[in-house]
């Protein structure tokens, strides 16, 4: 699993960026690869850990969970 920070989230159309911790750019991310139990704990500055998928527009986050750090 990877690691990051959520950098931003914007509620209203429920996508987001992540800060790689061993990756100079962000992540993109979309809320439903956040796991259910923690949608409502989405905010910038949220330690997470995450693997990649491939996306439209490339990689972008997925089975994101929030964690401890």
């Amino acid at each position: 699993m990877l690691k990051g920070t959520i950098k931003s989230y914007n509620e209203k159309n429920a996508f987001g960026f992540i800060d790689q911790d061993d990756e100079e750019e962000d992540l993109f991310f979309f809320k439903d690869a956040v796991r259910s139990d923690q949608i409502y704990q989405i905010a910038a500055g949220k330690r997470v850990e995450f693997v990649t998928a491939p996306g439209k527009k490339g990689p972008q986050g997925a089975k994101i969970s929030i964690i401890e750090d």
